[in-house]
């Protein structure tokens, strides 16, 4: 069994379920998407983010550290944009025995991030590369669209690279570089 829960929602709720899961002796992944803020409701601040809602500096808590104190034997912290690193953790957490793993897969929210004014560097289609295959499109990702049967990306991209990461053909890359 798989499960996933938001970071704050963790916080708020979750860590009572985690404690109840291992405890009872459940045998489950659960990942906890951190994207340190609360996305759901408005972008507040939680208290992995490092500020109050007032705007205080405050020490954050670590996710890591809360599922093992309430005894979670293995927590493995990636990054959602590591589409082989993500892969490989939930291998792994399929692969032990019994009880509850935990993976943290971890990245800002791009709404946040871009209000902070950090962007990465947009992907690009090579058109004389794609071959319209579509698995880029079934991703789901919203800055992908086909156009003449062929993906293009659009100005919604966030520079995660997971596209590049599924394109059978490599036609995918940063932009201005191939």
């Amino acid at each position: 069994m798989v499960c996933t829960i938001g970071d704050s929602t963790f916080l708020h709720t979750g860590i009572q379920g985690l404690l109840n899961a291992v405890y009872n002796g459940a045998n489950m992944t659960v990942v906890i998407l951190d994207n340190r803020i609360t996305a759901m409701t408005g972008h507040q601040p939680n208290p992995n983010t490092g500020v109050t809602a007032t705007g205080v500096a405050s020490p954050p808590v670590a996710l890591e550290a809360i599922c093992r104190s309430v005894g979670a034997p293995w927590v493995e912290t990636v990054s959602s944009y590591d589409l082989t690193g993500l892969l490989q953790a939930l291998k792994t957490a399929k692969d032990r025995d019994g009880g509850v793993k935990v993976i943290v897969a971890r990245q800002p929210c791009v709404i946040a991030a871009r209000r902070e004014g950090i962007r990465r560097k947009p992907y690009v289609v090579d058109p004389e590369i794609c071959t319209g295959c579509g698995l880029c499109i079934k991703f789901g990702c919203p800055a992908i669209e086909f156009h003449d049967e062929k993906a293009v990306i659009t100005s919604l991209c966030s520079g995660c690279s997971v596209c590049a990461d599924i394109c059978p053909a490599g036609a995918i890359h940063k932009g201005g570089a191939k």
